[in-house]
C-alpha cells in the first residue's frame, strides 16, 4: 500500500491563506516596525493596521438605516480618523501621524484628515458601496503610519480602542521589527502592548 502523506501535505500546504475568522468582540491588530539610518540620524516608521468586524465599532454590520445609526457610523469614523488618540507609541520616540486608511463598506464620504502637517497623506480605497442587507457580517480595515525621530526610546505602545469601543473586547496583535516578532492578546485591562 502506498503512503501518500507527503503528496497531501504538498497539497495542503499550496492551498492560500484562509482570512481570519469573523468573531464579535475580537479583532486583529498587526504592527509593522522599520528603523532607517540616513547618515548618522536614524528614524522609524511604524505601520499599523486594525481588521475588526464593524460590530465591534457600531453596534451593528449594514447600511445605517436611521438617524442615529447615521450618526454612530459617522462618529466611528471620525474616532478612527485621529490614530494619535487610538495608538500611543512611547512618547520619547518623538512619533508623528504620516498616514491613515480607512475601508469599510459603510464609508459614504472621505473623513476630512485633520492630521495636516505638511506631510501626511490620507489614501482612501473604495467608492460608495452598495448598501448591505440586515444580518451582513461586514468587516473594517484600519491602515496607520508614524513615522518616529527617536526609534531607540519605541519600546511598545498602548492602544486606546477599547475605552472608545466597549463592544471590543480582545485584540489578537501581531508584531514583526528588527528583533524578531511578537504575538499577544490584549483587553481593556491590559492595553500596552511592547516590544
Amino acid at each position: 500500500m502506498k503512503r501518500c502523506f507527503p503528496l497531501l501535505f504538498l497539497a495542503c500546504a499550496s492551498l492560500p491563506q484562509v482570512a481570519p475568522a469573523h468573531v464579535h468582540g475580537e479583532a486583529r491588530l498587526e504592527i509593522v516596525l522599520e528603523i532607517s539610518r540616513e547618515g548618522a540620524q536614524k528614524s522609524a516608521q511604524l505601520t499599523i493596521t486594525l481588521d475588526t468586524p464593524l460590530d465591534n465599532l457600531l453596534g451593528f454590520e449594514y447600511a445605517p438605516a436611521t438617524d442615529a445609526e447615521r450618526e454612530a457610523a459617522a462618529s466611528m469614523e471620525k474616532q478612527l480618523s485621529h490614530p494619535e488618540q487610538l495608538f500611543v507609541p512611547d512618547a520619547a520616540a518623538q512619533c508623528a501621524v504620516t498616514l491613515f486608511e480607512l475601508e469599510s463598506p459603510l464609508r459614504t464620504e472621505a473623513p476630512k484628515n485633520e492630521h495636516d502637517h505638511g506631510d501626511k497623506h490620507h489614501h482612501e480605497h473604495g467608492e460608495h458601496h452598495e448598501h448591505h442587507e440586515h444580518g451582513g457580517h461586514d468587516d473594517l480595515e484600519a491602515h496607520y503610519r508614524f513615522t518616529c525621530k527617536n526609534p531607540d526610546a519605541l519600546q511598545g505602545l498602548k492602544v486606546r480602542l477599547f475605552a472608545l469601543f466597549p463592544r471590543l473586547q480582545h485584540l489578537q496583535v501581531e508584531f514583526a521589527g528588527p528583533n524578531g516578532q511578537r504575538a499577544a492578546k490584549l483587553d481593556a485591562k491590559n492595553t500596552r502592548f511592547s516590544w
